[in-house]
Formats: structure tokens, sequence, C-alpha cells
């Protein structure tokens, strides 16, 4: 895993917090996954922790989906077949929406498709599976950071 990924990746699971302190606040989440039953578990927690939650199945569909919806934290897969995966998803959105707030998961070690997207402005890596623990930490800690 490379250095940023570590870091990240490390603060992620030092972070001990209830369950409770996770919740959101309605917060918009949108999820980027080409796999079905990945989309469902991660919609599943997310609503669970109070989230508002809708998903696509690519990079290409979150595209035309944040085109007329604003998300507050986009969840994206790294590698999604067809079509364009993770890295090239999140900077056609900083091409229209820079401020977007976005965590990377993969089921796949952290690599340089992943550590570019860290540098692009994503703001953590989180490796399928993941518990409820750490991506409620991830997304929290990313819907908390100031713009």
């Amino acid at each position: 895993m490379t250095d940023l990924a570590t870091e990240k990746s490390d603060a992620l699971e030092t972070a001990k917090i209830s369950l409770t302190e996770l919740n959101g606040r309605l917060e918009k989440i949108l999820i980027v996954d080409d796999e079905p039953l990945q989309r469902e578990v991660a919609r599943h927690i997310l609503e669970e922790l109070n989230y508002e939650v809708a998903d696509v199945s690519s990079g290409e569909e979150a595209i035309a989906w944040c085109r007329d919806n604003r998300a507050d934290l986009i969840i994206l897969d790294m590698m999604m077949e067809p079509g364009i995966n993770g890295r090239e998803t999140f900077a056609q959105f900083k091409e229209f929406r820079p401020e977007q707030k976005a965590i990377i998961c993969s089921g796949f070690s952290a690599n340089d498709e992943v550590e570019e997207t860290l540098c692009n402005g994503a703001g953590s890596y989180i490796k399928k599976p993941y518990s409820i623990a750490e991506l409620g930490t991830a997304v929290k800690q990313e819907l908390g950071k100031k713009e």
C-alpha cells in the first residue's frame, strides 16, 4: 500500500467511535459500484446510520446522476467494468463540481490509481470487505472536513 493510502487507512483504524456517534443527519450519499451486492450492503449500512442513499452501477451513471442531483459524499469503487473507473469518475466530478467530497472503496490493495485519486482530493481509502464501523467512520470523517 502506498504511503498516503496507508496513512489515511491507519487513521480510520485508530478512530475508536461508538456506532451511535457515526449517525448522520440525513446527508445524501451516492454509492458508485458495479457490483449489486456491494451497493446493497453499503446502502443498508448507510441507511441504518441515518443517511439518505442513492446508488448507481457505473461511473457514467454517476456523472449523469450528479448533473441533476447533489450528493454530500460519493463512495467510489475503483475498479468498475465496463466503462470508466473510480479515478476517472472522480476526475470528471471535479471538472463540474470541484468541491465534491468522495471516499474510495476497493476490494483490491491501494495502487497508483487509488494514490492519484487521493492526491486529487478523495478523502480516504477503505478496503472491502469493510465493517459498519469502518464505513461509518470514513463517511463521518469526510463529511466533517471543511471545504
